[in-house]
């Protein structure tokens, strides 16, 4: 746990004391050595317990024999770190803005000794953080990897998120579950897979009952506030480091013409950026299953900037 030593300026206006940031890494200590890495809107920081095994390991596109990874957990998220878990009732605390999560992941960097990582790897939402971060403090990322991450998200789930605390208020947070669980699973894959368009709906209220049982409700609603509320379109000219995006198809969240759009907006600014798009057939669900595929070019990102 990494409690940051100042109080953290926050976009909405105040001041956040005593914050925490949970943490794990893998590899040999080394800040010189170090990569970020920072997860998706409900996953953590725990990343080798399951949804980064086909990126981070061994023969993996990130291995911690090459370099220190350092996993984050985003401000904001009920894994320990700093959240609107930790407040008693259900008032609308801590709806922390993408830059509130950027800020708070650089200072977390600053305890643990590194003054500049060889890159900020992100997916997803955690994307989203790592380019804000790239956008904020030119001087400290060194490179930003992004998968699944675009500018902002469609325009139909950023509505949808953005009101997850209504839900939350009404007692209809399920509902709001499922409706992002059909965005985040590929329609055609699940109907593949279960049969039938009954079977589908039973699948994902029961990952919604699972989901609502073991993630507190008031986080999911400030993090899908955040990232529904992110939009990266004009901090986008500010990053001038080496940028490697890649893209899932298909992914109804970060759908891969988004990504390319975002991958132009930087390149055409100036900085030194990269595009590459991998099969994921179940949908964003499915983002890392293929993620191998680009194991070279990855390698060869992390390379250029020693």
């Amino acid at each position: 746990m990494l409690k940051l030593p100042v109080a953290l300026p926050l976009e909405a206006g105040g001041l956040l004391v005593d914050a925490e940031i949970a943490m794990e890494a893998y590899g040999h200590p080394s800040p010189d050595k170090a990569l970020v890495l920072l997860h998706d809107f409900t996953d953590s920081h725990a990343a080798l317990e399951g949804w980064a095994s086909n990126l981070v390991g061994r023969g993996m596109p990130i291995d911690p024999a090459q370099y220190w990874v350092v996993s984050l957990n985003l401000l904001g998220s009920p894994f320990g770190s700093t959240s609107a878990a930790m407040l008693e009732g259900d008032d609308d605390p801590y709806a922390f803005s993408l830059a509130d999560m950027a800020r708070a992941a650089a200072a977390a960097m600053r305890v643990v000794g590194v003054k500049q990582p060889r890159v900020v790897a992100g997916v997803g939402l955690g994307g989203m953080v790592g380019l804000k971060m790239a956008a904020l403090f030119p001087d400290l990322v060194a490179g930003v990897l992004t998968i699944g991450s675009a500018a902002a998200l469609p325009k139909g789930l950023r509505e949808e998120l953005t009101i997850t605390w209504a839900h939350h208020r009404a007692g209809t947070l399920k509902k709001a579950r499922i409706d992002f669980l059909r965005r985040h699973y590929d329609k055609y894959a699940l109907t593949k897979r279960f049969g039938d368009a009954a079977a589908v709906e039973a699948f994902l209220a029961d990952e919604a009952n699972d989901f609502m049982l073991d993630f507190d409700a008031r986080c999911y609603a400030s993090l899908a506030q955040a990232y529904g509320g992110a939009d990266l379109t004009e901090a986008l000219e500010k990053i001038t480091c080496r940028a490697l995006l890649v893209a899932g198809s298909p992914d109804e969240v970060a759908p891969a013409t988004k990504v390319r759009d975002t991958y132009h907006q930087i390149a055409s600014a100036g900085a030194k950026a990269r595009f590459y798009e991998i099969p994921s057939p179940g949908g964003h669900a499915d983002l890392l299953s293929e993620v191998a595929r680009i194991k070279g070019p990855v390698r060869e990102f992390l390379t250029s900037l020693d």
